[in-house]
C-alpha cells in the first residue's frame, strides 16, 4: 500500500508538470504512453484519456520516426537524449512542431522514458518567414544585378576586345604596350566582379560536372591563406563522396568565407575544415529533400558576430566591413541554394563562428579533369562567320577581332537581319560557316528566337550563342536549343579563337 509520502510526491509531481507551459509525458519501457500533463491537451487537443496507454510513437510524424528511434538504442550519458526537432499530430490532423528532450528513469527498478516536450511553431514560422524573406530580397536584387552585369558585360567586351586588338598592333618596345596590359588586366578584374554579380541574378543556372569537393575546398583555402598567419586544420576522409557541382561557384563559396575567417583573426589563428558523408539528410536537415549529402563545417575562432547581425548576414548589400561590398555571403547563400543545398550560421562574440554546408552528394564516377590544349594562335582555316548584336560596338569589335583573325564578317544588329542575309547566301550558293548570336535582343528577335528560323534554313548550320549573362540557363544548356557553343561576353581573342577553330574542325 502507498505510503504517504509517495503520495505527496505524486501531488508535488502533478503539480510541478501542469504548471508547466511544456508538454511532459512518461512512456513505459514499450513505449506506451504512461502520464501526460495538461500542456499535452493544451498544446495536442487530445484528452488524458485518450494518449494514456497509447504509443507515443502515434503522434510523431512518420518521417521524423527513424530519428527517434536511433536516439531510443543510445546508452546516453547522465540519462539523457539527443534534443530533436520533430513534429507531433494535433487531434485536429495538422502538425505542431516540437524540440523533444528525452531522458530515462529509473522507478521501481523499471526503465521509462520521460520526455520534456517544447512548443517551437512559432520560432519556426519565424525562421520560414526570415528564410523567405531573404529569398526575396536575394531574388529582387538578383534581377537588378542581372541586368547591370548584362550591359557591363556588353561594355566591357569592347573595352578588352579594343585592347586586346591595339595590343597585338602595338610593338612590345612601345610605351603604350605595358600600358596595354595593365589597361588588359582591370578589365579581366572588372570581369570577375560583374561574374559575382550574375552569380545570383535570376534564372541563372550552375554550369555543373562531377567534381572532387575536397580539392576545391583545399585549393581555395590554401590561395586565400596563402602569406597569412591563419593556417587551416583539415578534417576531411578519404572517401569523401563528389558532388556535382559548378567548380567556380562551389569556389568561390569557400573563398568568400574563408576570406571573411582571415578577417575575423587579423592576429593569426586556425581555421578548421570538417567533412563528413551524410547518408540520410533528414537526420540532419528535414527541410531538405531526401537522398545522401556532403557536409561541410567551417570553424574559426575570431572575433565572432554579433547576435543584432546573424539574422542579416547573407542579405545583399550588407557588412561590417570598411571596405566590403556586401555580396560575400549573398553570392554564398545564392550559390548553394541553386545547387538545392543549405548554408546556416552560428557564431558567439569572441569565441569564432562555424559556416555549415550541405551539398548533394554525386553518384557518379569522379570525372578526371581533362587537360587543357594551349592557345591557337592562328585559325585553321579562314571562314565566313556571321555577327548578330544590338550593340554596334560589340558587333564592329567582333568584326575587328575576327577580320584580324583571317575571316571575312558579316553583321547583323537583330534576328530579322540575320535571317535576310543568312537566306540570301543560302539561295546564291554561299556559305556561312559560323554564326554568333547575342541571346537577348529588346524588343527584336535574340538568338533563342532566331537560331530555330536558321535550323530550318540550314539543319547543319553552326550558330554560337554569346551573351553578358554569362549564367543564363540557355548558356549553361545550350545544346538543347539548337547551339553549337556558347561564349560569355566579355571574351578575349584566344577565346574567340579558340571556339572558332574548334567549330571548324
Amino acid at each position: 500500500m502507498p505510503s504517504q509520502s509517495s503520495h505527496v510526491i505524486d501531488a508535488l509531481f502533478k503539480a510541478f508538470t501542469d504548471a508547466s507551459s511544456d508538454i511532459i509525458h512518461l512512456n513505459d519501457e514499450q513505449g506506451n504512453i504512461l502520464y501526460v500533463n495538461q500542456a499535452s491537451e493544451k498544446l495536442l487537443g487530445y484528452p488524458e484519456n485518450e494518449l494514456l496507454h497509447t504509443p507515443a510513437f502515434n503522434l510523431i510524424h512518420e518521417e521524423d520516426r527513424p530519428l527517434i528511434n536511433e536516439d531510443m538504442r543510445i546508452i546516453a550519458p547522465n540519462n539523457a537524449l539527443p534534443a530533436r526537432e520533430i513534429r507531433l499530430k494535433k487531434k485536429d490532423g495538422s502538425y505542431l512542431d516540437v524540440e523533444v528532450q528525452g531522458f530515462f528513469v529509473l522507478i521501481e527498478e523499471r526503465r521509462l522514458l520521460g520526455a520534456v516536450i517544447r512548443d517551437i511553431s512559432v520560432r519556426k514560422a519565424r525562421e520560414e518567414q526570415t528564410q523567405l524573406l531573404t529569398k526575396k530580397k536575394l531574388e529582387s536584387v538578383g534581377v537588378l544585378a542581372g541586368g547591370i552585369a548584362h550591359d557591363f558585360n556588353n561594355l566591357l567586351a569592347a573595352i578588352l576586345g579594343n585592347i586586346e586588338l591595339a595590343e597585338a598592333y602595338t610593338d612590345s618596345t612601345s610605351k603604350a604596350h605595358p600600358l596595354l596590359k595593365e589597361a588588359k588586366k582591370a578589365s579581366i578584374r572588372a570581369k570577375g566582379l560583374s561574374q559575382q554579380l550574375l552569380t545570383f541574378a535570376k534564372g541563372g543556372d550552375p554550369v555543373k560536372r562531377t567534381s572532387s569537393i575536397a580539392k576545391i575546398i583545399t585549393d581555395s583555402t590554401n590561395f586565400v591563406l596563402r602569406g597569412s598567419s591563419v593556417v587551416c586544420d583539415y578534417d576531411i576522409p578519404n572517401d569523401l563522396w563528389p558532388a556535382e557541382v559548378d567548380t567556380g561557384q562551389i569556389s568561390q563559396v569557400i573563398h568568400n568565407i574563408i576570406l571573411n575567417a582571415r578577417y575575423a583573426m587579423p592576429k593569426g589563428g586556425v581555421v578548421e575544415i570538417n567533412c563528413q558523408n551524410i547518408p540520410d539528410i533528414s537526420k540532419e536537415l528535414p527541410s531538405l529533400p531526401f537522398g545522401q549529402y556532403l557536409k561541410i563545417t567551417i570553424v574559426d575562432s575570431g572575433s565572432g558576430i554579433p547576435s543584432k547581425y546573424i539574422d542579416k548576414i547573407f542579405d545583399p548589400y550588407f557588412t561590417t566591413k570598411q571596405e566590403g561590398s556586401g555580396l560575400g555571403l549573398a553570392i554564398c547563400h545564392s550559390i548553394i541554394r541553386k545547387h538545392g543545398g543549405n548554408i546556416s550560421v552560428q557564431s558567439e562574440i569572441d569565441q569564432g563562428t562555424a559556416f555549415t554546408i550541405f551539398l548533394p552528394a554525386s553518384s557518379k564516377i569522379l570525372e578526371e579533369p581533362t587537360s587543357s590544349k594551349p592557345d591557337i594562335v592562328e585559325a585553321v582555316r579562314k571562314a565566313t562567320i556571321m555577327v548578330m548584336d544590338d550593340e554596334y560596338i560589340v558587333r564592329y569589335m567582333l568584326k575587328q577581332m575576327l577580320s584580324h583573325l583571317g575571316h571575312e564578317v558579316l553583321m547583323a544588329k537583330n534576328g530579322h537581319e540575320a535571317i535576310e542575309i543568312y537566306n540570301e547566301y543560302v539561295n546564291s550558293n554561299r556559305t556561312i560557316d559560323i554564326v554568333f548570336m547575342d541571346l537577348s535582343i529588346p524588343g527584336e528577335k535574340g538568338g533563342k528566337e532566331t537560331v530555330l528560323e536558321i535550323l530550318k534554313i540550314n539543319p547543319d548550320a553552326k550558330v554560337v550563342v554569346a551573351s553578358g549573362y554569362s549564367n543564363d540557363q540557355i548558356m549553361a544548356n545550350y545544346q538543347k536549343h539548337g547551339f553549337i557553343a556558347s561564349i560569355a561576353k566579355p571574351f578575349q581573342l584566344s577565346e574567340v579563337n579558340k571556339l572558332i577553330n574548334a567549330v571548324l574542325e
